[in-house]
């Protein structure tokens, strides 16, 4: 059974990021997960991607992968991934059902008993 993940990584670097660093991170990532961005600071490089956890792979076994992936690349350096579950993301839903033509203003009680109309 797989499980749909968004998963954000951000490499901290002892050193300025340089766009030769961007490009080895890209490759190193994508060994291990679907890329989809990445971003460069001064000491950091953050990418991100969509992809599944397959047989039974835990978050955190992941983690380990990618950072195992990453430290070969970038020996040293700090790696925090970020899982976010894609599958059954909370929602809310609201309606709003179209105004009829003709129809007076609707009115509601105001505070102290006195009559407003509705803000729309």
């Amino acid at each position: 059974m797989s499980r749909y993940y968004r998963n954000e990584t951000v490499l901290e670097l002892s050193r300025k990021a340089t766009s030769r660093d961007r490009k080895v991170a890209i490759a190193a990532y994508s060994d291990e997960w679907k890329h989809e961005d990445c971003d460069v600071t001064d000491d950091e490089i953050v990418l991100s991607g969509e992809s599944s956890l397959c047989g039974g792979e835990s978050e955190n076994a992941a983690h380990e992968r990618i950072t195992k992936r990453m430290r070969q690349a970038f020996p040293g350096c700090r790696v925090t991934t970020r899982w976010t579950y894609l599958e059954d993301l909370p929602c809310e839903e609201y309606v709003s059902e179209p105004e009829e033509k003709n129809t007076p203003t609707p009115w509601r009680q105001g505070p102290a008993g006195q009559r407003r109309q509705r803000w729309r």
